[in-house]
Formats: C-alpha cells, structure tokens, sequence
C-alpha cells in the first residue's frame, strides 16, 4: 500500500513539474498567450486517474494563486482578473472529459470526447474572458470577437496537442500499466 501511495505521489509530482514547465513556454500573441499547456492537461488526464489529475491541476492552480511563479503570465491572487484565467478553471472540468475518453472502446468515441474536452477548456476561457472583458475591463465586444482571440489563434495547435498527448498515452498505457480507476 504505502509503495503505491510512493508511486502516485511521485507521478503526480512529476506531470505537476511538466505543467509548470509547458505554461512557462511562451508565444505572446495577443490577450491569451500561447502555451504547451493544453498538451500537458491532456497527458495528466489521460494518464492519471480523475481524482490524481484533479489533484495535480488544482495544485498548480493553488501554487499560483498564492504567488508561485507557474502561471504564463499573471502572478498571484490577481490572476483572478486575467482573461486567461476561466481557462485554467477550463482545465480542471476537462478532466472529465479526458478520463471519459480513454474509457471509451471505440477509438471514434476516444476521439470525439477528446475533443469534447477541447471544447470544454475552450468554453471556460472564453466566457470566463468576455466576463472580465465586460464586467472589469469594461471593454464591450462581440462574443465573436472573444472566439477570434480566445479560439482561433490556438485551435490547430491544440487539436496536435491533444493528438500528441493521445498518441503518447496510448504507447506508454502498455508499459507503464497504467489503470482507468
């Protein structure tokens, strides 16, 4: 018992590290910067079980939150009013999806709620943005607007990241033995 508990500690704190990492990798393209994080949620969920990737996930959060430098961009508590934080709460419901996935069968299903869980990260962040567009920036835009500079921009990067983070589960899956709980 108490060397599976060293195991997932370990695990966790390791695909932890790698989000720290991939949100560190930068392309400033406008209002919501473009990183590798997307490819690292997709890997934690589909890796580990949904309770340790919920736990992951709402680490990184809390570090930030509490002024650790992990985020991409804001530091702190202040993250709160950055258009790019109803992705980071995007990150934490796409869990479900991604867990959903790799239960599925049929590769079809696999895909389609990988996607699925996509759309879920996209949903968050970018009715999480309008909100801070609207409500604290007092910035009225169209809600086309915000899919132009919330969507657009990252859609083929994160559809090859998930891909990728697919592709990578499913090899390591034999080897590492890894179990849907």
């Amino acid at each position: 018992m108490r060397k599976n508990m060293i195991y997932n500690i370990s695990i966790n704190a390791i695909l932890l590290g790698l989000l720290i990492i991939s949100s560190k990798i930068i392309i400033p393209i406008g209002v919501i910067p473009m990183t590798l994080q997307t490819i690292a949620i997709a890997f934690i969920s589909l890796i580990l079980n949904k309770k340790n990737a919920l736990i992951v996930i709402s680490i990184y959060i809390c570090l930030g939150l509490i002024g650790l430098p992990v985020f991409s961009t804001s530091v702190g508590f202040t993250i709160i009013y950055s258009p790019s934080f109803g992705f980071l709460l995007g990150f934490l419901f796409s869990v479900f999806g991604f867990n959903f996935a790799k239960k599925q069968k049929r590769k079809e299903f696999q895909i389609l709620f990988l996607i699925i869980s996509l759309l879920i990260i996209y949903i968050f962040g970018s009715f999480y943005t309008y909100f801070i567009f609207t409500f604290y920036l007092n910035i009225h835009s169209s809600f086309i607007y915000i899919i132009n500079i919330t969507i657009l921009p990252f859609i083929i990067k994160d559809l090859i990241s998930i891909s990728i983070a697919y592709i990578v589960y499913l090899r390591l899956n034999p080897i590492l033995n890894l179990k849907v709980i």
